[in-house]
């Protein structure tokens, strides 16, 4: 049975229609401007940006070259296709799970988190550019409760920081979350076990 996510504490609310579509906006300009030109981005967040806009792109420069304008209009709706079907396949994939998307009161930055088994996923974050901090204040206000509910729904959360210096960030924010291994395309895979999780590896230590 999937444990249902916390309700948002004070200062926090969640995501109405108006709060998605500026998420949108921020997840746009984030993958095709700051991971690319940006100083604050890791190689890896630079390489998988840099490859989700040049391949499309060189892919339908290289048709348009070889068969003309019918055959760049063909390509560009055929990979229009590719992507409506990706979508409703992760769609379809996430249906029986819970999603909530936390959204601070100012509107300037959202934490995405999935519920789904024995765990809980932090799936996104992200801020407006106009706004420095606002993802911390927002870690500030949320994750506490969610490492209380957490521990009273025993179950473990799951994260992918994407360099060490925001993996160092919750794992102070996040008491008992651990650093499992590199992820894919990058960054830190992090795990906090459940409370019977913690509880059972603390009796093989004590053993």
């Amino acid at each position: 049975m999937t444990a249902p996510l916390p309700d948002p504490p004070a200062g926090v609310h969640l995501a109405t229609r108006s709060d998605r579509i500026r998420e949108a906006g921020w997840v746009f300009r984030s993958l095709l401007w700051e991971r690319i030109f940006t100083r604050r981005s890791t190689s890896g967040q630079r390489i998988f940006s840099l490859a989700i806009v040049l391949i499309p792109l060189g892919a339908l420069w290289y048709i348009g070259w070889r068969d003309g304008i019918r055959g760049l209009i063909i390509a560009a709706l055929v990979l229009l296709a590719v992507l409506a079907l990706c979508a409703g396949l992760l769609r379809r994939q996430q249906r029986g799970t819970q999603t909530r998307v936390y959204v601070l009161d100012d509107h300037t930055a959202t934490l995405t988190m999935t519920s789904n088994g024995d765990y809980w996923t932090i799936a996104g974050h992200n801020r407006s550019r106009r706004a420095p901090g606002a993802g911390e204040r927002l870690q500030d206000q949320l994750l506490p409760t969610v490492s209380v509910a957490a521990d009273r729904a025993d179950v473990g959360v799951r994260l992918t920081a994407a360099a060490p210096k925001l993996a160092d960030r919750y794992a102070h924010k996040l008491p008992g979350l651990l650093m499992i291994g590199p992820a894919v395309p990058y960054g830190i895979q992090m795990y906090r076990p459940s409370l019977t999780q913690r509880r059972v590896v603390s009796v093989d230590e004590l053993e």
